[in-house]
């Protein structure tokens, strides 16, 4: 699945009415807990314009245009365009649930268009549970 991921708008940029409604304050987990039916999910992305931050573990990373990650299962991951302009990335994800529908929400989320706590009530859906990451919040 491709995705386009909005930059984030400059604190003096007028292109909102209102600020952004920011992530929820937790990471989403690929794989998810060995109580989850797909504990060996993997997750790639592949940067196709712009440049995305990427937290895989403990690290913070940045893909540029062109850049391939692997997540492997059950790593604690977010990411978010950075940079000035958009960002299109593909999403591979194997053995894991269909979700379209997720990131949908999660852009909804980022855009401030949907409530936080809509997309926390998914995680069993789509397999997507969250944690706590200091680096994360402290990005």
């Amino acid at each position: 699945m491709a995705a386009n991921w909005p930059a984030r708008p400059s604190p003096t940029s007028s292109a909102r009415s209102k600020p952004p409604t920011p992530p929820p304050p937790t990471t989403p987990v690929t794989g998810s807990p060995t109580s989850s039916p797909e504990p060996d999910a993997s997750e790639l992305f592949y940067v196709l314009t712009g440049s995305l931050r990427v937290l895989t573990g403990e690290d913070l990373v940045i893909l540029n245009e062109g850049d391939f990650l692997v997540i492997p299962p059950n790593t604690p991951h977010a990411f978010e365009a950075a940079g000035t302009t958009d960002t299109e990335v593909l999403f591979v994800l194997t053995h894991a649930k269909p979700r379209f529908d997720y990131y949908r929400l999660l852009e909804g989320v980022y855009r401030g268009e949907t409530d936080p706590a809509e997309l926390a009530a998914t995680s069993d859906l789509y397999d997507n549970h969250y944690v706590e990451s200091p680096v994360w919040i402290g990005r």
